[in-house]
């Protein structure tokens, strides 16, 4: 399921990637079969497989269930294609998940967690590092069902790094992981002890040529990267294996090797993690029998392949129509008025590159949060710069005021990380969240509201609100003042949610990262 969610953010972001958009048909939501899928991706056809499917000839020479499976399914890409300039990629692929009937496919309740989870961690990510998402989906902790024991935990070897546990069990060590993929152009530092460090560069082999010797540097250099990534699945064992205070279980496969082979005997498959423990763990075992023969018999036998269990939605599936709505209004039933879900103040001045500004910042502002201070230094801000400036693209930002506009999310990411106060709002304290969501009553309505930042610090909490407020001039004391008078009413808001669920506490605080200032005061809800 996260592999499918994952294809689709690819093909909505890159509509040009044949092998998501495959991955994509194939799903459960289209359920294509093979010879469909051989059909679409004919590369003698023209344009491109996303072009392809919208191609009524191409659409003509599918077998008419398949046709219809797919027919079904084009409304809801259109759509998200058609978003691309302005619509954030984590809201179109959610939106078309959904409207694919994605949700329906999922089985159980600890599927459904961790799809949204997934689509959570794409609105963290953004729109232009599906490499990050790829692999903070990888690093991230299996989400344990409810009512399961709270002494086991699932978990990846990264995120395992900097814990201990009783009893460890690493499975599917036999298993080979994902080949080394091919780049178009391959870049290898050198590094010289005698003079000035270089880069090795080479392009990719053409199809034509089929031997290491036809693209002798490219071959180095993609050799130099599959021993790269051997030494990090070898660190990745060790830090895995040492998490074990008392007991260590391995689980892996062995194959079967004829005696005339080089590896006679039960062995493991070449370059696995089960492979680089074998001459430790193996030995003791000593030879092992082989396969026993199975009985010789006279009656013919058919072979029985077992077909893999596929998940599909049936044809002509529809989303359960929704009951009929009910309004609350003032004075009836138990008093509420209409769900007001939170408005923007009326004293909203922001443009348009304000705003994506404004959304930009809060966004990185979480993911710092989420990633811890240490993981964040000028490095990894100056590497961040294109995301940011992608991020502000999608909001339809171009020329000059895009520009502009990056220069501002860096400045402010850079005030936030290099101020006290900003590495303090950010940081884990007694407990943190970031951009969290609150449903509750205010004032007899039912209201919806998002709190930039929520901490518990010595047993009182704060409601912190980021500002992406700039001022030119100066009197700029008064200005961070007005600006409390002017955001009071929205925190106090805030306050008065929290204040019905914990009786702690409560302080407010405003944080500008581009003035690096700060005001705070105590709630009226906790006063007293």
């Amino acid at each position: 399921m996260v592999r499918d969610l994952l294809a689709l953010a690819r093909a909505l972001a890159h509509p040009g990637d044949r092998l998501a958009w495959l991955a994509c048909l194939r799903a459960p939501w289209c359920g294509l079969d093979l010879a469909s899928l051989t059909h679409l991706a004919d590369p003698t056809g023209p344009g491109l497989l996303m072009q392809r499917i919208f191609d009524a000839a191409v659409l003509s020479g599918l077998a008419a269930p398949m046709r219809t499976r797919l027919t079904a399914c084009l409304p809801a890409f259109e759509e998200a294609l058609a978003g691309r300039a302005t619509v954030p990629l984590a809201l179109r692929v959610a939106r078309c998940w959904v409207a694919l009937g994605g949700p329906l496919c999922l089985t159980d309740e600890a599927e459904r967690r961790t799809a949204w989870q997934c689509l959570h961690l794409m609105a963290r990510h953004g729109d232009a590092d599906l490499e990050a998402l790829e692999t903070a989906l990888g690093s991230a902790p299996i989400d344990t069902p409810p009512g399961a024991d709270a002494g086991l935990q699932a978990m990846t070897m990264h995120k395992a790094k900097g814990l201990e546990f009783d009893v460890v069990l690493l499975v599917g060590l036999g298993g080979k992981g994902r080949p080394r993929e091919r780049s178009l152009l391959a870049v290898q530092p050198r590094l010289r002890s005698d003079g000035p460090d270089g880069l090795l560069i080479a392009p990719i082999a053409a199809r034509q040529q089929q031997t290491n010797a036809d693209s002798p540097i490219e071959a180095f250099i993609h050799a130099l990267g599959v021993e790269a990534e051997r030494a990090e699945d070898l660190r990745l064992l060790y830090v895995a294996a040492t998490r074990a205070r008392h007991e260590l279980h391995l689980f892996g496969s062995a194959v079967w090797r004829e005696p005339k082979s080089e590896d006679a005997g039960w062995s493991p498959v070449k370059n696995t993690l089960l492979w680089h423990l074998w001459p430790i763990i193996g030995s003791p075992w000593g030879p092992l029998p082989g396969p026993t023969a199975p009985p010789t018999s006279t009656e013919p036998t058919v072979a029985t392949v077992a077909q893999p269990s596929l998940r599909r939605l049936p044809p002509g599936w529809a989303w359960p129509e929704l009951p009929q709505d009910v309004a609350a209004t003032e004075g009836s039933g138990d008093g509420l008025r209409p769900v007001n879900p939170e408005a923007p103040p009326a004293y909203e001045w922001a443009g348009r590159s304000a705003r994506a500004i404004g959304t930009t910042v809060h966004a990185a502002l979480q993911v710092i949060a989420g990633d811890g201070l240490a993981a964040w230094d000028g490095a990894r801000v100056t590497a961040s710069r294109g995301r940011w400036r992608a991020q502000l693209a999608a909001t339809g930002l171009t020329g000059p005021e895009l520009d502009a506009a990056t220069v501002r999310v860096t400045r402010a990411i850079e005030g936030a990380l290099d101020d006290p106060r900003g590495r303090w709002c950010l940081s884990p304290h007694q407990a943190a969240e970031s951009e969290w969501a609150l449903c509750g009553m205010s004032d007899g309505e039912l209201v919806h509201r998002v709190i930039d930042r929520f901490l518990v610090v010595d047993d009182q909490i704060w409601i912190i609100d980021f500002k992406t407020s700039s001022h030119d001039g100066g009197a700029e004391e008064a200005f961070l003042d007005n600006e409390v008078e002017r955001y009071r009413p929205q925190l106090e808001g805030y306050a008065r949610l929290i204040a019905a669920m914990d009786a702690r506490p409560i302080h407010l605080g405003l944080y500008f990262p581009l003035l690096r200032g700060w005001r705070s005061w105590r709630a009226l809800a906790s006063a007293g």
